[in-house]
């Protein structure tokens, strides 16, 4: 199955990536989790970027797991201007290879999909705290 065509869940019902491209593609950030800091802070750092990101051509997007009302309770309360995803099954994190390490430390990261569902840029990270390096996928938009 494509990456794009991956169905999530949101407060307004199912959705998909392909449903939040921009005219190059789009940035999906994996939250660890609905209730990790570091994660919730990495999406509030990508609502800051995100009219930067918009202008590469790119739209975004937040997946983490969890119900859709704990993804539009992170959404509202970081006043994020982008949709925030529930993957449930955990679908999307296994498609993105974002299993658990050593059973119980969940992978995060941040990808860039194309038109097609080719990944352009990103990798699975281990640490919360590596899971975004704003500069490093900026500079990687502006060379798409």
């Amino acid at each position: 199955m494509n990456s794009l065509d991956l169905k999530l869940a949101s407060a307004q019902g199912s959705s998909t990536l392909r449903d939040h491209l921009g005219p190059k593609g789009v940035v999906v950030y994996f939250l660890r989790d609905f209730g990790c800091h570091t994660c919730v802070s990495h999406a509030a750092e990508l609502g800051q970027a995100a009219a930067e990101i918009k202008a590469a051509g790119f739209g975004l997007v937040a997946v983490g797991h969890g119900s859709a009302s704990d993804a539009e309770k992170v959404r509202s309360r970081k006043a994020l201007p982008y949709p925030v995803l529930a993957d449930p099954q955990h679908e999307a994190f296994d498609a993105f290879n974002l299993g658990k390490v050593l059973g119980y430390w969940q992978k995060s990261g941040v990808f860039v999909l194309d038109g097609e569902g080719n990944r352009t840029f990103g990798e699975p990270s281990t640490s919360p705290k590596a899971g975004l390096d704003l500069p490093v996928l900026l500079a990687a938009l502006k060379g798409a």
